[in-house]
């Protein structure tokens, strides 16, 4: 179906997300324009491997773990390392623009992110991390969108809070 080159990525190593149309989309631990990673997608209609974004910079590291879905088709994942902490993030590309935008940044106290992103129906996203928390044994997290704290993101951790500026004016997270 389709072939990894180096210039459109190497090492899928997550799952892949299927929308409506047949389209599939995924990751690549590293290559692509930055030796970094890459998001992909394979159209239905004509199996053709398309990079829809590289990883650079800030978000340096491919993610290891797969893509959600949203109804307006944008692709939403994390990453284990990389981030302004180093410590992995949670990003959003946009499925109008292809452009990767960092939700949020994990540190020493929230954890790592090891696993995929579960979506509900109100559009608020779930993940574990592998570390953080009162006892650093990891945390189970909440990321909402639309909230009605516009200039917070607020982190709870396992009888720890920690709080932060928002990169967006409308992204909040919590962990319980």
């Amino acid at each position: 179906m389709a072939t990894f080159n180096g210039a459109n990525g190497n090492i899928p190593a997550s799952g892949l997300v299927l929308d409506a149309q047949g389209n599939l989309y995924g990751t690549t631990l590293s290559s692509g324009a930055n030796n970094s990673g890459v998001i992909f997608e394979i159209a239905a209609s004509t199996r053709a491997l398309t990079t829809l974004a590289s990883f650079s910079g800030n978000n340096a590291f491919g993610p290891d773990s797969g893509l959600v879905l949203d109804a307006l088709g944008n692709l939403y994942g994390t990453r284990t390392s990389g981030g302004a902490n180093n410590h992995g993030d949670i990003f959003e590309l946009d499925a109008a623009t292809h452009t990767l935008t960092t939700l949020f940044n994990f540190d020493g106290t929230t954890g790592d992110p090891t696993a995929g992103l579960v979506l509900d129906a109100q559009g608020n996203f779930y993940g574990t991390t592998s570390s953080g928390g009162a006892d650093n044994g990891g945390t189970v997290f909440e990321l909402s969108i639309a909230v009605p704290e516009p200039n917070s993101l607020v982190m709870v951790g396992v009888g720890i809070t920690a709080v932060a500026a928002a990169r967006s004016a409308r992204r909040r997270i919590a962990v319980d």
